[in-house]
């Protein structure tokens, strides 16, 4: 929605197909791009960039480990499994193969991720709101067409 928003006034189904197109880092770096151009003030850039910034490189890699690992529970314990393969030195002069971590995360973890993407998402809505409104009704999508009326 933030990327539509400093699209326009481009028309709305060139916006939509072009943002469904895009994979989520690009959508990041084209909203940098865009938010620079159409920046209200400095101040407004910046909080953009920290924003974007901390979702590219907090949320969205914890975001990718919670939704692409592998959850068991164990009894009354949540495990997750993070598939990864390094080798590493066990010892002095020994190396190992590791071919996943364990952790037990608390359900404190996943609110506390929660919780800030909530916050990051408010702040995306404050920025968006102190853009100018460029979408007239001639840019709002066309009614869908009647599969029937062919």
């Amino acid at each position: 929605m933030f990327l539509d928003a400093l699209m326009q006034p481009v028309d709305n189904h060139v916006a939509i197909i072009t943002i469904t197109n895009m994979g989520f880092r690009e959508k990041l770096n084209a909203i940098l791009a865009l938010g620079f151009h159409k920046k209200p003030h400095d101040d407004w850039f910046s909080e953009l960039k920290k924003t974007i910034n901390d979702i590219d490189n907090n949320l969205r890699p914890r975001r990718n480990r919670f939704v692409h690992d592998h959850w068991l529970q164990a009894g009354g314990d949540i495990i997750k499994f993070t598939m990864t393969t390094a080798v590493y030195k066990e010892q002095a002069r020994t190396l190992a193969l590791k071919l996943y971590e364990v952790q037990t995360p608390s359900p404190g973890n996943i609110l506390s991720l929660t919780i800030m993407v909530l916050g990051v998402s408010g702040t995306l809505q404050a920025l968006r709101a102190q853009l100018p409104a460029s979408r007239d009704k001639s840019s709002q999508p066309d009614p869908q067409p009647d599969p029937g009326s062919g």
